[in-house]
């Protein structure tokens, strides 16, 4: 039982206990009052206690129970942009700082690439001729992913590709020895920017 649903059921236990005696004093509210009291605490020792143990695999859950815990909400906002035009809207917020961290990346010139000169002084036996793309080693790279990370520009989790591991790595390995024979990168370095308030910031 949850530590939400063992402190529900106690107090629900106590409010009956007074609704028969309609007593603080009496001593079977009484007794209730402190079992309550002590049970909930033991609760929220045993749920915090489980999610400092899973913090490592399990941040977003340890986070959403310290938001929960603090007084101050932090909020952003309104936000004017470069024309003096006013948000509100935490969808429009969100839109205006996309908009502006896109601004300042530089545009790469993809037309005019220059050739990068051979600096490589040994024999051509001794070179790197080939790399060996091992669907095992691809496996056990899945299995570290860290589940709690937000979704990339597939819209796969890392939780999703961790659970699918066993199936995908060879498909991913496939790919990738099709790209070095094609000498072709896939656009796997896409992704999606979203900004993300931090206080104190």
């Amino acid at each position: 039982m949850s530590y939400k649903a063992m402190k529900l059921k106690l107090v629900r236990c106590k409010h009956r206990i007074y609704a028969r005696y309609k007593s603080n004093d009496h001593s079977a509210y009484v007794r209730a009052q402190k079992e309550a009291k002590n049970e909930v605490r033991k609760a929220k020792h045993r749920f915090e206690s489980k999610l400092a143990d899973q913090i490592k695999h399990d941040k977003k859950s340890f986070y959403a129970y310290v938001r929960s815990k603090t007084k101050f909400k932090a909020r952003i906002g309104p936000l004017s942009n470069s024309s003096g035009q006013s948000y509100t809207q935490n969808a429009n917020i969100a839109e205006e700082f996309n908009k502006y961290f896109a601004s300042v990346y530089t545009k790469e010139d993809t037309t005019n690439i220059p050739e990068a000169s051979g600096i490589y002084e040994d024999t051509v036996n001794n070179s790197l001729q080939d790399v060996l793309v091992d669907r095992y080693v691809i496996q056990k790279r899945l299995q570290k992913l860290i589940t709690d990370k937000a979704t990339g520009a597939d819209s796969l989790s890392p939780w999703f590709l961790s659970m699918i591991e066993d199936v995908i790595a060879l498909p991913i390995s496939i790919l990738m020895r099709n790209s070095l024979d094609d000498r072709e990168v896939p656009d796997w370095k896409m992704a999606n920017i979203s900004p993300v308030y931090k206080s104190g910031g």
